[in-house]
């Protein structure tokens, strides 16, 4: 997802403004990309720790994954791509097998 966003800022951007929105036409196709997202992330943790509402767990990674990667791209603060990847991975550390 990190990758995705650093590759395209401005639909990195736009995607997030809306993916959260409710009444607009579109609602219904960003609420898919919102539960392919979470999913992927889901499916994860499912195989790694069953013990987990994989789905809670999938959303919670989903949210600080995508508040990271948006506070970098639209604050661009003075950290390279490779420090707001490990910075994300560092926060799941102990979460889910290297």
């Amino acid at each position: 997802m990190l990758t995705q966003a650093h590759a395209n800022p401005n639909f990195a951007k736009l995607i997030t403004t809306e993916v959260f929105r409710t009444g607009r036409r579109w609602h219904e196709s960003m609420r898919l990309v919102r539960e392919d997202s979470m999913g992927a992330f889901a499916d994860v943790v499912r195989r790694a720790r069953p013990d987990l509402d994989a789905g809670l767990v999938g959303a919670a990674i989903f949210g600080a994954t995508l508040m990271a990667g948006l506070a970098w791209l639209v604050l661009r603060f003075e950290r390279t791509f490779a420090d707001l990847k490990t910075a994300v991975l560092a926060s799941m550390s102990g979460l889910l097998p290297a």
